[in-house]
């Protein structure tokens, strides 16, 4: 899975050029890793079979002194000069024994792994890239089925992901309760689900549909939970919880005002929604704000966070245009306000005002620029990205 979602990285790195630096060299280091396991395996297996032959060969010496002390008289073994040499065999040859058969090669070299990945990824795993991969869903506008089947633009890795691939983002997502990409990934899972193998299915259908189920009760689709728990139940009767769930949903819709015999029918369009109920139609009795899902009062009205988060995900997409006017007031100049920059005044050139974008031109040679690149790599750490529904800082790659 690490190496589908490196290869769309990679195609996201040719739609915007401007990436942070800390992403490509880890993205580098990760490749880098990837390409040594083949390698530390090929030596495990080296070594492994290395320590069978040595096993062998003192089975083979083990089974000819046994046929030499067979051989002997009962009454020579209570030769004191028998009795040690039958002593020290045995001991010698369990000690031998003892320390191949508890050699730690398997632990030494899952040391040695997780000793590299906690070097070069100190906060980064697969629920990291998978964080990195929804955000960049979001930033681009990007599909989830386009991204299942490798597509990213007009760009194919020509490698899809399956069911299994889809349900572990969605699970992902789930257990940070976003419930948006949730939704999305797990009906993408579920698609996909009877196109796998028979002999490959990893998965639980019934886990997809649970998951599936909650999900769209929390964003407050109450008649879509109830009937995907209904083709829950009819899979597998005895689902943890699935009963009680479809319990739950009824209870809510009658608590709605949403008669009995309605319950499945009448399903209005899907309600999911990235941040709070923002989108909620009160016209529709399915997407209703829930009991014990309610937002809390401090987020309630956070729409100039996101309306700046979102401001700042269609500036990525290169979405906000500059008018004639604006394009008019734009100008470059040297930066002169240092005693220092007199004799070395930097170029700048304006090429925003909302919000304020400059490029610093001609600072230093591309030299230099390499120099700093390998004087920083050893110190560099991962990006930080805010969450705008908490403003919590995150690990990840964008």
């Amino acid at each position: 899975m690490y190496f589908y979602l490196i290869n769309l990285f990679i195609l996201i790195k040719l739609i915007n050029s401007q990436e942070l630096f800390t992403s490509s060299a880890e993205l580098q280091q990760l490749v880098h890793v990837e390409k040594e396991i083949p390698k530390i395996i090929e030596n495990y297996i080296l070594l492994e079979n290395k320590r069978l032959e040595n096993l062998k060969s003192i089975l083979n010496e083990y089974l000819k002194e046994e046929s030499e002390l067979f051989e002997l008289e009962p009454k020579s073994v209570l030769n004191p000069l028998n009795a040690f040499r039958v002593i020290k065999k045995l001991a010698k040859t369990w000690e031998e024994i003892s320390k191949e058969i508890q050699s730690d090669l398997a632990e030494n070299y899952l040391k040695n792994i997780s000793n590299q990945r906690e070097t070069r990824f100190p906060n980064e795993d697969l629920n990291g890239a998978i964080q990195g991969l929804l955000r960049l869903q979001d930033t681009y506008k990007l599909k989830t089925k386009d991204l299942a089947n490798g597509l990213v633009e007009d760009i194919n890795i020509n490698k899809q992901m399956d069911a299994k691939v889809c349900y572990e983002i969605g699970l992902a997502a789930y257990n940070e309760e976003d419930y948006y990409h949730s939704i999305l990934w797990m009906e993408e899972a579920n698609e996909r689900y009877y196109l796998l193998e028979k002999e490959s299915k990893e998965i639980n259908k019934s886990d997809i549909l649970n998951i599936l189920s909650i999900s769209l009760y929390k964003q407050g689709n109450l008649k879509r939970a109830l009937i995907i728990n209904d083709k829950l139940i009819e899979l597998d009767p005895l689902y943890p919880n699935a009963t009680n769930n479809s319990k739950l949903y009824e209870q809510e819709l009658l608590a709605n005002g949403v008669n009995e015999e309605d319950f499945r029918l009448n399903i209005p369009p899907l309600n999911n929604y990235r941040w709070g109920n923002l989108t909620k139609n009160t016209n529709e009795t399915d997407n209703i704000q829930l009991n014990n899902t309610s937002i809390k009062e401090e987020e309630k009205d956070d729409s100039v966070d996101i309306d700046d988060q979102l401001l700042y995900e269609s500036l990525c997409r290169d979405e906000v245009s500059l008018n004639i006017t604006e394009i008019s007031k734009l100008y470059c100049y040297y930066k002169m306000d240092r005693p220092f920059l007199r004799l070395a005044p930097i170029k700048v050139e304006i090429i925003r005002f909302e919000p304020l974008a400059v490029i610093f031109r001609n600072i230093i040679a591309d030299e230099e620029i390499e120099i700093l690149k390998k004087l920083s790599k050893p110190k560099l750490r991962q990006a930080k990205v805010q969450d705008p529904k908490n403003w919590k800082s995150n690990d990840g790659f964008l």
